[in-house]
């Protein structure tokens, strides 16, 4: 799932340089490496991975600065207008992957299938399309 991932200080913020200090430890490279570790949410910040991290987090580092440098990677943003209803996009994701790439179900029936689940969410939570599609004026329509 992506994740836009973003630390601030309010100017209202009584302790401005601990607020500091905060983010500069979230953000360092040793507790970047530790949250990869322990809950495989990637670095943030410029980070070179350990090399005794497991085998599978090191793999998903590799593909995971590939998609981030790649020429003709498109930026995509995490869905938006979804309210408490969020997850039910993470399950449709999650449902129409492993329909087509664990269970060998075919990809347009599938798409198809799922695509009437999602359109049915966007329209009942009014959430506008997000990037890289254009803004809409309306819910999302599903294409």
């Amino acid at each position: 799932m992506p994740v836009l991932a973003g630390l601030s200080v309010l100017r209202t913020t009584r302790n401005i340089d601990g607020a500091r200090a905060l983010i500069g430890h979230l953000t360092s490279p040793a507790t970047q490496i530790e949250t990869a570790r322990s809950v495989g949410f990637f670095p943030v910040a410029e980070t070179q991975l350990s090399a005794d991290l497991e085998p599978s987090l090191q793999m998903s580092g590799v593909a995971i600065r590939k998609t981030q440098s790649a020429v003709d990677a498109i930026r995509a943003l995490p869905p938006i207008g979804l309210g408490a209803r969020g997850d039910e996009f993470d399950q449709i994701f999650l449902d129409t992957f492993q329909f087509i790439a664990q269970r060998g179900q075919n990809a347009r029936a599938v798409l198809d299938r799922e695509a009437e689940t999602l359109q049915r969410l966007l329209v009942e939570t009014g959430a506008p399309c997000w990037e890289p599609d254009p803004p809409s004026p309306g819910p999302c329509r599903v294409q």
